[in-house]
């Protein structure tokens, strides 16, 4: 199995947290593997005794399983179970083949569904794209008290892909190319840093270095397919169709990746009981010492009146 100890990036990104958000030898995970056809996720799994839920958290572009520690960590302490998946790509999980977007959504599925408890209820948690397949899984799954996220992006919008690419020119240059050599794709693959605009990734400039150099990360290399998919996604489930369980928008005030508008997303249109945390001095990757206090906090509560 594939693990983070061949991976020093994660270690140097620890110093960049702040104290209660960093691995001590009692909060460390146990690495998993869990098989999804030719694909093999690795899993960060927090374990803890009589655990009050299960949380699982879903990276998105440019980050990691490993990554979701500055809060899984915190979590876990407060007495949580916690399961971080590295989705295709990313981390240390292994993949052979042509790996789409819609292979992510249902490797989201099928952790979820391995790894809930009858007896525990079960919340999902995302960052950037990771909040849309939160919203997809517990749309899909049912039975979820709670979604939580720093946003939902919309993939139907363009403006989405405009932030993600870093501009509309980018995403337009990069669109067409993809629609032209569609027959190619399977073959051609990037360095993420080539493709996307990963400079709003996190406000730490020692932080967002870490994360833009780190081949599990920000510098991964990635299928040209798997964009192509990304940009066509269609959801199988509207968000106004959405009632059961709740959903936590965490708006980041200083997200210089996804503004506000789109963060929000699919978040307005949905028609369940709806709460919002406002972080007024968080970057897209909250790890701000006052701001992850504050969402620590947010998180716990909010899953609290979930139950």
């Amino acid at each position: 199995m594939n693990s983070y100890l061949k991976d020093p990036a994660w270690l140097r990104f620890q110093s960049c947290l702040p104290s209660p958000s960093r691995f001590t030898g009692k909060t460390l995970p146990k690495e998993e593997e869990l098989s999804y056809g030719k694909i093999s996720v690795h899993i960060d799994h927090y374990k803890t005794t009589d655990p009050k839920g299960t949380v699982f958290m879903f990276h998105g572009i440019g980050t990691n399983g490993r990554l979701m520690s500055f809060l899984a960590v915190r979590l876990c302490k407060a007495g949580y179970e916690v399961v971080c998946p590295d989705f295709p790509y990313f981390g240390c999980t292994v993949q052979e083949g042509t790996v789409s977007y819609e292979d992510w959504r249902d490797i989201a599925l099928y952790t979820v569904k391995s790894y809930r408890r009858d007896s525990l209820p079960v919340f999902v948690f995302g960052i950037g794209i990771g909040g849309t397949l939160a919203y997809e899984c517990a749309y899909e799954l049912g039975n979820i008290p709670g979604i939580m996220a720093t946003g939902y992006p919309d993939f139907s919008k363009e403006e989405t892909f405009h932030a993600l690419f870093g501009s509309e020119q980018a995403y337009r240059e990069t669109a067409d190319y993809l629609r032209k050599w569609q027959w190619l794709l399977p073959a051609k693959k990037m360095r993420l840093s080539d493709l996307f605009d990963l400079s709003g990734i996190v406000q730490d400039e020692k932080a967002g270095a870490i994360l833009r150099e780190d081949e599990h990360a920000g510098n991964a290399v990635v299928q040209l397919r798997f964009v192509h998919s990304l940009l066509r996604h269609e959801m199988r489930v509207p968000p106004g169709n959405y009632r059961s369980g709740a959903a936590l928008w965490i708006k980041t005030g200083k997200d210089t990746w996804m503004n506000e508008e789109i963060a929000e997303g699919l978040y307005g249109a949905m028609g369940c009981r709806k709460e919002i945390l406002e972080l007024r001095d968080a970057g897209h990757l909250p790890i701000e010492a006052e701001m992850t206090d504050r969402l620590t906090d947010g998180l716990i509560g909010f899953m609290e009146s979930c139950l």
